[in-house]
């Protein structure tokens, strides 16, 4: 039984974990990370209360939390039929009960995230005099625990595709996302450079509740406009990787009729991306510090910034001695622009000079040997 835990802990759980670690990572920062460390509570608190209070927000939740669990059996379902999963069809040899046990076990760790938000929410709810909706939430989650441990023991044992399993493809299905090919780059940063995307977030969302959070009260404008342009150059190197992932593994794109525009749109759309933690985390804990306009302005002109280091990837035949020399004047001319100029000035300044290095070097790339 140990030995068997042990084996499924280790190609399910933990490599679920390790796969999604860019997706989990995104939720906790958007959840958690974007909002004051002394309103969390009372932020979380007042969500609580809006889903008891409201049955169609607490049934979107509920769709939310199926969504996830229907991920969770996908991935057991998939390792299962894989040609490397067939030896875990030995676990139909066990009894039973310590089959349906081990399932549980399965299902209950992958929705844990899950399942711990929701026991909280039915404690919120018990306490302020909701019950029935205390027990809705309860029922809810054995329920969502029950058809994991089905559809697990189902592609174990080859019992047929039962209702569940069919139910559960059918959603995915449906409801999977198609990655097509403005999606490449900000799949490759969340599957393959989540330790880098982590590390940038980490400091870029720190720098900014140093001066949003930390001295809220005696915000300065001036620190702001100095140290906001270091986190966007922090994503530098997010930027090189996603270039030399899309001349190395999509050098066939070269051979396609793509205009550079689409080009430029999957990187502006890999930019923006990347950079909605930081604008959300402004907004949220701007509190009249700075005008919503100019959080905005800024916003913009950050992915044109990081528009402007694609382009002079490009153009340095990502050598990265080069690479970085520019990225250290492009961060000296964008403080030196926003102080002289406004923020109008510079998003278009930006804007325009990065559609131009990198059209004229797109075409004309050669990697440095």
């Amino acid at each position: 039984m140990k030995a068997a835990w042990n084996i499924l802990s280790k190609i399910m759980v933990k490599q679920f974990y390790i796969a999604n670690a860019g997706f989990f990572l995104f939720l906790f920062l958007f959840f958690f990370g974007i909002v004051q460390a002394g309103q969390l509570i009372w932020y979380h608190h007042s969500l609580m209360l809006a889903m008891i209070s409201s049955p169609l927000f607490l049934f979107i939740v509920m769709t939310a939390w199926l969504l996830y669990n229907c991920k969770c059996i996908l991935f057991c379902t998939s390792v299962i039929q894989s040609g490397n999963g067939g030896f875990l069809y030995m676990l139909r040899a066990l009894p039973f009960s310590k089959q349906l046990l081990l399932y549980v076990f399965v299902g209950t760790v992958l929705y844990l995230p899950v399942l711990a938000y929701a026991c909280i929410l039915a404690t919120v709810a018990y306490t302020t005099g909701a019950a029935i909706v205390s027990v809705q939430v309860a029922a809810y989650q054995l329920l969502m625990i029950i058809i994991s441990t089905t559809a697990i023991y189902s592609a174990i044992n080859k019992t047929g595709e039962s209702a569940v399993t069919k139910l559960v493809a059918t959603l995915g299905s449906l409801l999977s996302i198609r990655i097509g090919y403005h999606a490449f780059l900000i799949t490759y940063i969340l599957h393959s450079r989540k330790v880098t995307f982590a590390v940038v977030k980490l400091f870029s969302l720190l720098m900014l509740s140093m001066l949003f959070v930390r001295n809220s009260d005696s915000f300065d404008t001036d620190l702001f406009s100095i140290f906001y342009p270091l986190t966007i150059t922090a994503h530098a190197a997010l930027v090189l990787h996603c270039v030399d992932f899309n001349e190395t593994l999509l050098q066939c794109n070269r051979n396609l009729p793509l205009h550079w525009l689409k080009v430029a749109c999957m990187y502006l759309l890999t930019w923006f991306i990347i950079l909605l933690p930081e604008a959300a985390f402004m907004l949220i804990n701007n509190h009249g510090n700075m005008p919503v306009d100019i959080i905005i302005l800024q916003s913009m002109a950050a992915v044109a910034c990081l528009l402007l280091f694609t382009g002079m990837a490009y153009a340095c035949g990502l050598d990265m001695e080069r690479y970085l020399l520019f990225v250290f004047m492009v961060y000296i001319i964008l403080l030196i622009l926003q102080k002289s100029a406004g923020h109008l000035v510079t998003l278009a300044a930006f804007s325009a000079l990065a559609l131009a290095v990198f059209q004229s070097h797109y075409y004309s790339f050669e990697r440095e040997k």
